[in-house]
């Protein structure tokens, strides 16, 4: 018998519109959106029971992202923010906002940052 009792974690790689060109949290950038690549260490779900897929709610940080879209599957999601003159958009997770799929609750996701410019 195995025992999960690992909480799940989760890398943030931020990429402009093309999906290539990588940015550094705090990054300045005049591309038409940005996109956020969340990577979980497991698959991750919003709740276990009942059972709710995880989605772009359980990011407890999500300001400032306009036309927000939101697409993945298992333990890589994809967060899409249109480009907004002037505008900082932060995205991040405080602790208990996903869980994997022996219910165990995710650590803090540190808050990541881009500027259009």
């Amino acid at each position: 018998m195995t025992l999960d009792v690992d909480v799940p974690t989760m890398e943030i790689t931020i990429y402009e519109a093309d999906g290539v060109t990588e940015l550094s949290s705090a990054d300045s950038t005049g591309s038409k959106a940005v996109i956020f690549k969340l990577h979980a260490s497991e698959h991750i779900v919003k709740t276990v029971s009942p059972w709710a897929p995880f989605d772009a709610s359980c990011m407890s940080t999500l300001a400032n992202c306009a036309g927000t879209k939101f697409w993945g599957w298992k333990d890589i999601f994809y967060i899409r923010c249109d480009w907004k003159d002037a505008t900082t958009v932060t995205i991040g997770a405080a602790s208990g906002q996903f869980k994997d799929l022996a219910a165990n609750a995710n650590g803090a996701v540190s808050d990541k940052t881009v500027v259009f410019t």
